[in-house]
């Protein structure tokens, strides 16, 4: 898997900056959540509590949408 990632030129840290900005923009991401993000091989790991059980598949979404993303495990709860 880091080999993708290495060939998509985003590292992990990258990745996880990026999904912590599209997390926090109003506009793409629930306002009202709780999570946090952890990425290992291009493979997203978000974990805490959204308000809503459609706010749970929005994160997973945008987690998805992000350059070098090649797996999400989607951890939050409703």
């Amino acid at each position: 898997m880091a080999a993708i990632v290495r060939q998509l030129g985003r590292t992990d840290d990258e990745i996880a900056v990026a999904v912590l900005g599209a997390f926090a923009d109003p506009m793409r991401s629930p306002e009202r959540t709780d999570v946090d993000v952890g990425v290992v091989d291009g493979i997203v790991t978000i974990a805490g509590v959204a308000d809503f059980p459609a706010d749970v598949e929005v994160l997973t979404s945008v987690a998805w949408s992000m350059p070098g993303v090649v797996d999400v495990a989607n951890q939050v709860r409703a």
